[in-house]
């Protein structure tokens, strides 16, 4: 197994990664782009991710990595899968890239009026995006045997306030978070000769949230 670390947004960086890899003689075949800016909700800033205050700063970051990097990886990766004959391209977004986020689930009576930390507009730009590049690099490089698809997930239970659980699990028809190895099939299925003849797609897979 060989780890290497980069800053995703860099080509640079990018690139010396795949000949590191090229002198390693790793063929890499199947890309997953799983990064992404995630941004927590402050419990002191009272006008947390209110679209009034938001920092255009912090809305520049969170596309340059959920979509600049993304957009990046595919690039550098997908263009030598495509001189090796084909390979698989994953994106991976969430329901806050099918659906708008329900701010109400944000405080625990549920009144919109008193919820004060928002989630953030800049994540559903990033992964609404993500859908967008997945759909463009799926006809791009049909030809050259690269498929690319988007795993759609829903939340994932982990560390969230309870009230939070409780109200997300009354939007999902499932009743429950999902859990956190819950997505090893559904990336396992997309990297395989079982999807083969599937491109540009969202593989959604969030409980049922997105229906509702």
């Amino acid at each position: 197994m060989f780890e290497y670390v980069c800053d995703i947004t860099s080509e640079k960086q990018v690139k010396s990664i795949l000949k590191k890899l090229t002198k390693n003689k790793i063929f890499v075949n199947v890309l997953v782009n799983n990064a992404d800016v995630n941004p927590k909700m402050s419990k002191n800033n009272k006008s947390s991710g209110m679209v009034e205050n938001y920092n255009v700063k912090k809305l520049h970051e969170e596309i340059n990595v959920g979509i600049i990097g993304t957009f990046i990886c595919s690039k550098i990766f997908g263009a030598k899968m495509a001189s090796n004959n084909g390979g698989v391209i994953i994106n991976v977004s969430s329901d806050l890239g099918i659906n708008a986020p329900d701010q109400r689930v944000y405080h625990s009576s549920e009144n919109i009026d008193k919820v004060k930390n928002f989630k953030p507009i800049g994540y559903s730009i990033s992964k609404h995006g993500i859908s967008g590049i997945t759909k463009y690099l799926s006809t791009y490089w049909a030809h050259k045997k690269v498929r690319c698809n988007n795993l759609v997930i829903g939340a994932v239970l982990n560390t969230q306030p309870k009230f939070l659980v409780k109200n997300i699990k009354k939007r999902v028809p499932m009743n429950r978070l999902a859990k956190k190895d819950e997505y090893k099939k559904a990336l396992q299925f997309l990297a395989s000769e079982g999807s083969e003849y599937m491109t540009g797609q969202n593989l959604i897979i969030d409980g049922g949230r997105t229906i509702w």
